[in-house]
């Protein structure tokens, strides 16, 4: 039986089969020679074939322990190779596990930080609510402060400014009226008293505030049944406000509301006055309460009109809203 090995364009033929071919030609060759020279050429051919029976002998050796060798490392080869696939299969196993287990526990995680984040939410939500209250609880009492200041400065401002009593006429008596009384001097009074006053406007036109203002008090001191009183309060009213004076100004304001009676004609320039001072004053709420009362008195003239637009300036609607039994009748219907 024959064997051949594959290596490439060269083939290598087994050792024992490439033997008898030799030995069977060298026999043909030693049937054509004569005899005495055969002998020799026969020893000759079989030391040849006998040094090439060794020669393939080691060959045949040699070839077996290489292809072993091969053998062997191909064969460990394999086994390596199979031991890298198990550690290879066993880490991705092993990572697959690990990254599931990652991937439930940041799941529950994630789950846990956000039902926390909706608690948040909600707590500050109602953190707000409560602010939000407070903060309105709190501007309705400063807004209440304002109004007990302003009315303290009001109160201590007519006190501080109360008109001095008039002092009555003597009565005449059974020998006659006195020679020394208001009759006999009411004429040098009222002369004196419209030069004052005149004085007091030519200096509030020359932009003489401060004097104007001394002037027009000294007026309504002295002269605090004169029908121009009424006119020399307000201008000091107005003059302390061009100052930047607020509650001063709100203050003399006030007194030409509460001192004169309708007749006097700035009642309502003063009353429109003070609501422009409470809104420099920052007192938003005092502002309407006072706008409103004037648009109510005044109505169908200029002072309703501008009291309404003084009201749309800071926020307000004109009337004020309906409250109470009035507000459920109006619902009813």
């Amino acid at each position: 039986m024959r064997r051949v090995y594959n290596n490439g364009d060269e083939d290598f033929i087994y050792p024992m089969s490439l033997l008898r071919i030799c030995t069977l030609l060298l026999l043909g060759v030693s049937a054509t020679v004569p005899a005495p020279a055969a002998n020799k050429e026969h020893e000759a051919i079989q030391r040849d074939l006998a040094m090439l029976g060794e020669e393939l002998r080691r060959l045949q050796a040699s070839f077996s322990n290489e292809f072993t060798a091969i053998k062997t490392m191909v064969q460990q080869s394999i086994n390596a190779s199979d031991k890298s696939q198990n550690s290879v299969l066993v880490l991705e196993t092993r990572m697959t596990e690990r990254m599931q287990s990652l991937e439930k526990s940041l799941a529950q995680t994630v789950a846990n930080l956000n039902a926390r984040v909706d608690t948040m939410a909600d707590e500050f939500r109602a953190v707000k609510e409560e602010a939000k209250e407070t903060n309105a609880r709190m501007v309705k009492l400063h807004d209440k402060m304002d109004d007990i200041k302003v009315a303290l400065q009001l109160l201590n401002g007519k006190l501080d400014q109360a008109p001095p009593p008039v002092t009555p006429a003597p009565q005449p008596t059974a020998d006659g009226p006195k020679a020394e009384g208001p009759a006999s001097t009411a004429p040098t009074t009222m002369a004196a008293g419209a030069t004052l006053f005149e004085d007091a406007e030519r200096d509030r036109l020359a932009g003489k505030n401060d004097l104007a203002i001394k002037e027009y008090r000294e007026f309504v001191k002295t002269y605090p049944r004169s029908e121009r009183a009424c006119e020399a309060q307000y201008r000091v009213g107005e003059l302390l406000m061009k100052k930047g004076e607020i509650f001063p100004a709100a203050v003399e304001f006030d007194m030409v509301i509460e001192r004169y009676d309708s007749s006097c004609s700035f009642q309502p320039n003063a009353r429109y006055m003070k609501g422009k001072a409470f809104v420099k004053a920052e007192q938003p709420t005092a502002a309407k309460d006072e706008f409103r009362r004037l648009a109510e008195d005044y109505k169908g003239t200029v002072w309703e009109q501008r009291a309404k637009e003084a009201l749309k300036e800071i926020g307000f609607s004109a009337a004020a809203p309906k409250t109470g039994a009035k507000a459920a009748k109006k619902t009813r219907r």
